[in-house]
């Protein structure tokens, strides 16, 4: 089976398993998150103080275990590095500019784990209902080989709204 095929096969779980159930799998979202995070932090600037890449891996695996337990164990550090993730996402997905990008990502990422802190259930419930919607939107998309934005927009937040209706109409706590 081809490696792209099996990608878009879990992303396709993930994605409905985030749109439909996120709040109530959130640790372990938050968990992944934060090692997502800590390796790709690593692998962004390990590389400018370590010239080889197997170590370079090798720590930025390290840093996302690391990151990835205080994200489960701190619960609410989790949830800001999940709510900061996923809006400077959105941003770097839909901004062009480079330098716009990152300013405003990281503004939007700060506003979004202070506000996720906050208020943890309904932030919860629509992060992880827009980015499961949309990651299985995008997922079915390229397996169809379907290039195009409106369907895309349209169908991502249609995704999102059916599966935040879920989750908030599901009264279980996490």
């Amino acid at each position: 089976m081809d490696t792209q095929l099996i990608v878009l096969l879990a992303s396709l779980l993930i994605g409905f398993l985030a749109c439909f159930m996120g709040y109530r799998l959130n640790k372990i979202i938050v968990m992944i998150v934060g090692f997502y995070f800590g390796y790709k932090l690593g692998d962004a600037y390990l590389p400018q103080l370590i010239a080889d890449d197997v170590i370079v891996t090798f720590v930025s695996v390290v840093i996302g275990i690391i990151i990835g337990f205080a994200s489960f164990s701190a619960y609410l550090f989790g949830v800001f590095v999940l709510c900061f993730f996923l809006a400077y996402t959105v941003c770097d997905n839909f901004i062009e500019m480079e330098f716009l990008k990152i300013i405003i990502g990281v503004l939007a990422g700060v506003i979004a784990g202070l506000v996720g802190v906050k208020f943890v259930r309904p932030i919860m419930i629509i992060l992880t209902s827009l980015t499961g919607g949309f990651l299985l939107v995008n997922s079915g998309m390229q397996l169809l080989n379907i290039d195009n934005n409106l369907i895309y927009v349209a169908c991502g937040i249609i995704l999102a709204v059916i599966g935040a209706l879920s989750q908030f109409n599901n009264k279980e706590e996490a």
